[in-house]
């Protein structure tokens, strides 16, 4: 019930997130480290089934096109570019030539740019070893070739990371919170693959102390030690649910948030000048990609979902809570008000009291923590306050059958 109710604060606070987007309270906050905007390069149906792109073929992602959009965003002055399809597999002769220019290209200033290349894993086999294997510790997974793995930048160019997107479903089936990475076994030793939008903070001169131990795993790879702990073979997940947990400020269709150029238009134009200092993603909203999640906001693509979690983070880092020293006094507070509400005053009017308080809070508290510092207070308290209040009735109802029995007892063995 309280992780029902927690669920519900928090779809809600969303929900007024996209209010202050659709009346132009977010627009207005520049992004940190000089960025322009975000930009998503979309696959949208008309760009799937066109020719140009493949004929919409099943389960068929064409280079050669996603990689002129790649060149064409970082020509067009784009300094970050994210590719949320997978291109695995060894490489072929334009693959080569195309990777052989990219290794020359060089930027004005000698500042690099970055390319975010989504991977895939490979799960180990089940083991059908006998029962002595049983508490052996788990392979890990194993990051799959892709013809990016021969690249070495240049000084002041592209520099590629691989990147591992992965979401996390709560019990209703609805993505609230993102994985911050995984190792995983790359030839004869192991490699921590950061999720895209913990790439992109750890991009950044100045980073949360928390997650600067993460940026300094990015670059690692070690041999792995025999007789390891078995959680390092996994997802680094569950480390802290609130510090993995997206916002969604999109616009009121879910989409108007961020810049959208079908990929067709942007393959057709010769320049698109929002494209300069921009974050572009590219990625598919077609059906057939089968990347959609369903969220607080709707059913969304993977690649918008992915923009989403690049724009949460770069701007607010891993949220966390109040410290306790304005938390507790809050928490407490409420919880002793609202069960105040409802012990000495009507059920209607306690109930519109605190729902009033809730509605203020949002706006007033909520709302300013998170979008300004990425402080989250949870609003479960109310709920713990009713609950209290709940159980002194109870305890008051009891109390009072007790002497009733008590009474009644004594009241039937006295003397005629």
């Amino acid at each position: 019930m309280v992780a029902d109710w927690q669920r519900w604060g928090f779809d809600k606070t969303v929900s007024m997130l996209q209010t202050y987007r659709a009346w132009g309270w977010i627009d207005g906050e520049p992004l940190p480290g000089g960025y322009s905007r975000f930009i998503w390069v979309d696959i949208d149906e008309d760009s799937w089934s066109d020719e140009r792109w493949g004929g919409g073929e099943p389960f068929l992602q064409p280079r050669r096109e996603v990689l002129e959009l790649v060149d064409r965003a970082f020509a067009w002055g784009a300094r970050v570019v994210y590719v949320d399809l997978l291109l695995d597999g060894t490489a072929g002769d334009f693959e080569r030539q195309w990777l052989a220019a990219l290794q020359r290209r060089t930027f004005p200033g000698g500042e690099p740019r970055h390319l975010l290349t989504a991977r895939s894993l490979r799960q180990p086999l089940a083991s059908s070893a006998g029962s002595f294997e049983a508490h052996a510790p788990p392979k890990r997974p194993r990051l799959r070739a892709a013809f990016w793995d021969t690249y070495q930048a240049p000084p002041g160019g592209v520099v590629v990371h691989p990147v591992l997107p992965r979401f996390l479903s709560d019990s209703d089936l609805r993505v609230r919170r993102w994985s911050i990475g995984q190792t995983a076994a790359t030839g004869n030793a192991d490699r921590f693959l950061p999720s895209p939008q913990l790439a992109l903070y750890c991009l950044q001169p100045a980073r949360h102390p928390p997650l600067a131990a993460w940026c300094e795993r990015i670059t690692e790879a070690h041999a792995p030690a025999s007789g390891e702990h078995p959680e390092h073979a996994g997802e680094h997940a569950g480390h802290d649910a609130l510090a993995s947990t997206l916002l969604f400020p999109l616009g009121s269709n879910g989409r108007l948030g961020y810049s959208l150029f079908p990929a067709l238009t942007a393959l057709a134009n010769a320049q698109i000048d929002e494209f300069r200092n921009a974050i572009v993603v590219i990625g598919g909203s077609y059906e057939e990609s089968r990347d959609h999640f369903h969220t607080p906001v709707g059913r969304l693509p993977g690649a918008l979902l992915n923009l989403n979690a690049l724009d949460t983070m770069l701007r607010y880092g891993q949220l966390r809570e109040l410290p306790w020293q304005a938390k507790w006094p809050l928490v407490l507070g409420l919880m002793v008000l609202v069960a105040a509400l409802f012990a000495f005053g009507k059920r209607l009017v306690a109930t519109v009291v605190a729902g009033g308080l809730v509605a203020v809070g949002f706006i007033f508290v909520v709302g300013p923590l998170l979008l300004r510092y990425g402080l989250w207070f949870d609003f479960g308290s109310p709920l713990l306050g009713i609950y209290l209040h709940r159980n002194i009735e109870e305890w008051h109802a009891a109390h009072a059958h007790a002497e009733m029995a008590d009474d009644g007892h004594h009241t039937t063995h006295l003397p005629h």
